[in-house]
């Protein structure tokens, strides 16, 4: 994922990408690049481990608010 990209998306296209839901593997390789344990991560994104875990396998999206703390995530992620 490119962080610097969602950093400077539009506003109207960062509204698309939540609207649309991401997969929760993009959330589970937003962790992962930060190497951080899951437990600590999805208390902070408030997405449970167990759902997290059941929707990646699934192959499933997040809700549209699971989707717009993940996206700014990776804002934050771009500002560094």
């Amino acid at each position: 994922m490119d962080y610097v990209q969602i950093l400077s998306a539009a506003p109207m296209d960062r509204i698309r990408l939540v609207k649309s839901r991401l997969p929760a593997w993009r959330a589970k390789a937003i962790i992962g690049d930060l190497a951080l344990r899951s437990t600590l991560a999805s208390r902070a994104l408030h997405i449970p481990v167990s759902t997290l875990n059941r929707k990646t396998r699934e192959g499933e999206a997040l809700s549209q608010d699971g989707s717009e703390r993940v996206l700014g995530l990776a804002r934050l992620i771009g500002q560094v």
